[in-house]
Order: structure tokens, then C-alpha cells, then sequence
């Protein structure tokens, strides 16, 4: 049953991630009160300026977008190559090969992660200095599956959720090497509209995006080491790994609001982290956690 076009179960849901959402703010009020004044002390690069787009939910990244890439690609291929045989034969249609925690686990990733560029494209469209949740970088082999991460989905499960995420090839990607492929949010939304309820929108058929969406909306990560897209990925339908040639190496991070994250993301502040970025109170409250193991 549906009013006005609209099915009553997702408005129920909305009306909960609201109240919700609002009872999370009230906790983090007075740090949300820095870290968008902090904002302005980020230093910009005018090309970059508002990258992520808010009706479409992405901004494209040329391979000389961001100053810091180079040296991650570098250690992402080093990586790669001194995996083990055994490693590589895994069957995992998606293997993540390195998930740093701590600086000295992947200094070149962090310093990408941490520097201006980023965290101007990710608070531009957050509003706020927000909180990085994790590094993963993933290396796909040819694989014959369809499921999990290879079908449509949005990252989080919740309609009002904004994310900043960050995937970045860190190899030569084509359309055989399984490239991320992505729907605009305004195109997501459609498509949304059209299933109903939140819990059905993970796994999607493409013969049910499709229905909807059209093949040519797709937008694929395709190009050199070094393209990548900053991307809403819980607004924008998406998948990928779907690996029928070659290999995609593929970095990925992401940044929510505080207000999204109480509890901070995956990575540590580590003395290494407090060599590289000293008393740096930005990049403190990038990454709020304090790590165990070697923790200030």
C-alpha cells in the first residue's frame, strides 16, 4: 500500500534514522561545534572545490588529482607483489590483501588518507572534520561469482546516511579487471524508490536496477593508476569485483560524521602517528581511537 506514491514503510524508517540520529548528535554537540569550525583551517585546492557533487553523489579523480597518490600506488604494488603463492590462489572473489590500523602498518596510505586534498573533497561534503572508519586495499582475481559485493547495494543499510568514500585504482583497471561500477545518487534513488523498504536494497539483481535504471546510467571506475572517485556509496547503488580478466587492485577508505560514528573507525593513534602529525588537533579528530598495542 503506498500514499501519494510513497511506500509507508521506508517514511517509518526515515521518521527512525531521524529520531535516532538526533539523539546521536546530542552526545557529540560540543565536538561537533569544533570540528566544523576547524573546517577552515584545511588547506584547499580550488580544483577540488566541493568535488562531490550533492545530486549526484560523486566527484571523479584524475591520477593527478591527488598530490599523495603516487607513493601509494607504489606501496600498494609492493604489497601485492610480495604476497605469498599461497596467498594468491585464495578463492575470495574480493581478498582484502592489507588493512592497515596503525601509521607504521602503511605510512604511504595514511599520509594519502590524512592529507589536505582529501579531507577537503571529504569535509566539503560533510560538513565537518570528519572521522575515518578504515583502509582496505583489496586485489581481485578473474572469478565466475555473483554475490555479496559483486551484486547492487548501498554501504549502511539506512535511507538519510552520508558517507565520503574514497576508491582509488592502484593498478591499470579496464572493463574485464571488475571495475567499481556505480548509479548517481539521483538515479539510486529511483531505483530505490521503486523496491520499498531499506531491508530489500542489499543484493540487488541488476535485471532489478535495470528495471529502473538504465545500463548507460552505470558509471565504471575504469582508467590508469591513480583514477579514482570520491563517492556517497551509501546514497549510490554500486558493485564491482566482477573480475573476468587480469586483476583489480583497488584502495578504498571512508569518512562519516561524528554524529555517524560514536565510536570511532578501524584506525590507531599510534607514537608512529604522533611523529608524523604531532599535536595536529585535525588530524587528531580524524582518527579519534587511541590504539592498544604501541598507543599514546
Amino acid at each position: 500500500m503506498t500514499f501519494f506514491g510513497i511506500s509507508p514503510a521506508p517514511t517509518f524508517e526515515r521518521v527512525i534514522e531521524r529520531v535516532r540520529r538526533a539523539e546521536r548528535s546530542v552526545k557529540c554537540r560540543d565536538e561537533r561545534t569544533e570540528r566544523t569550525t576547524l573546517v577552515a583551517r584545511i588547506g584547499r585546492n580550488p580544483s577540488l572545490d566541493n568535488l562531490i557533487d550533492r545530486r549526484s553523489g560523486y566527484g571523479m579523480l584524475k591520477p593527478s588529482s591527488l598530490s599523495a597518490v603516487g607513493q601509494a600506488i607504489k606501496f600498494a604494488q609492493q604489497v601485492r607483489d610480495s604476497r605469498p603463492a599461497a596467498t594468491k590462489k585464495k578463492a575470495d572473489y574480493n581478498p582484502t590483501i592489507l588493512e592497515p590500523k596503525r601509521y607504521e602498518d602503511a605510512p604511504a596510505f595514511f599520509d594519502l588518507i590524512l592529507s589536505d586534498e582529501v579531507l577537503q573533497i571529504a569535509t566539503d561534503y560533510l560538513g565537518e572534520i570528519p572521522v575515518a572508519m578504515g583502509i582496505k586495499l583489496w586485489c581481485s582475481p578473474p572469478n565466475d561469482h555473483m554475490k555479496g559485493s559483486q551484486l547492487y547495494h548501498r554501504d549502511g543499510q539506512k535511507w538519510l546516511l552520508r558517507r565520503a568514500k574514497f576508491l582509488i585504482n592502484m593498478d591499470d583497471v579496464d572493463e574485464e579487471c571488475g571495475p567499481f561500477t556505480f548509479l548517481p545518487a539521483d538515479v539510486s534513488n529511483r531505483v530505490s524508490a521503486s523496491i520499498g523498504s531499506m531491508k530489500y536494497q542489499d543484493g540487488v539483481p541488476d535485471e532489478t536496477v535495470y528495471t529502473v535504471a538504465k545500463p548507460a546510467d552505470a558509471i565504471r571506475l575504469i582508467g590508469p593508476a591513480g583514477t579514482g572517485v570520491a563517492c556517497d556509496s551509501s546514497q549510490c547503488f554500486h558493485h564491482g569485483a566482477r573480475v573476468k580478466r587480469g586483476e583489480r587492485l583497488l584502495l578504498q577508505f571512508h569518512f562519516l560524521c561524528r554524529a555517524d560514528a560514536l565510536h570511532g573507525g578501524s584506525l590507531k593513534r599510534s607514537r608512529a602517528f604522533a611523529e608524523r602529525f604531532g599535536d595536529d588537533r585535525i588530524r587528531q579528530l580524524v582518527v579519534p581511537n587511541v590504539g592498544r598495542e604501541g598507543s599514546l
